[in-house]
């Protein structure tokens, strides 16, 4: 009976380190889309690892601002350096709305290659507002 509990307490400890410990750093990340200084809800906003090439994708709450999750649900994306770009929000293509941003804003921002964007992700969080002007 004395070796069962050990086992169990063991296996509960065991369980615990796991859960906490072994799986990736999260890293909240919020922010706000800037065009011509006002807050745009007609893009999303996209993160590539630079050490594991996943991608995650923002989502808008209702001022506006961002957020990133992982797909399980949980706030945050694993702490590291991230290439960032624009998206059109899927279902929204060729909206008016989603077509006048696409054409005020610079072509570049949504290329990943070419948009020049850089976040870096840390585990106390990490607000990265981009700001844009019209071409």
């Amino acid at each position: 009976m004395k070796e069962f509990f050990h086992k169990r307490i063991f296996f509960g400890c065991l369980t615990i380190l796991i859960m906490t410990g072994c799986g990736p750093r999260l890293g909240n990340v919020t922010g706000k889309i800037f065009v011509d200084g006002k807050p745009s809800p007609f893009v999303r906003v996209n993160f590539r690892s630079e050490q594991t090439e996943d991608v995650y994708t923002s989502s808008i709450n209702a001022d506006y601002s961002y957020f990133v999750r992982m797909p399980s649900g949980d706030r945050g994306i694993p702490v590291g350096e991230y290439r960032v770009w624009l998206s059109v929000p899927l279902g929204q293509e060729g909206l008016p709305e989603t077509v006048a941003v696409q054409k005020a804003l610079p072509e570049a921002l949504f290329d990943e290659a070419k948009s020049g964007l850089v976040c870096l992700v840390q585990s106390s969080g990490t607000v990265f507002d981009i700001n844009a002007e019209s071409k």
